[in-house]
């Protein structure tokens, strides 16, 4: 019994091991410092889904906002709540990338 739980304990800890390099390798091309326009076309021209995380400032329309950071996610959003979409998983399938963008000035 004993031999079989150290089996066990080998394989998830193998198939976790390979997960975690699977998702760093995956990783989308890193985009900080381009306008978010830019940005939007390279990611999903690579097969990402960018989505606006988060913005500061709001002196540049969104498309000219500076992104300044950028994190690759697998994880589907869920709307919750009551509505027509709420409690729907929404998503196309593709990894999302969360940006963060500056929007205080256009990039240089």
């Amino acid at each position: 019994m004993k031999k079989l739980v150290v089996i066990a304990c080998s394989a998830v800890a193998a198939v976790a091991t390979s997960l975690v390099l699977i998702a760093e390798a995956g990783a989308a091309p890193d985009q900080t410092g381009e306008t978010f326009a830019q940005a939007k076309a390279a990611l999903t021209q690579a097969g990402y889904d960018p989505v606006v995380f988060s913005a500061v400032g709001g002196s540049v329309p969104r498309d000219d906002c500076t992104v300044v950071r950028q994190q690759t996610t697998t994880a589907t959003p869920f709307l919750g709540g009551a509505g027509p979409r709420g409690g729907m998983i929404q998503g196309n399938g593709n990894p999302r990338v969360l940006l963060s963008l500056d929007c205080s000035s256009k990039p240089k």
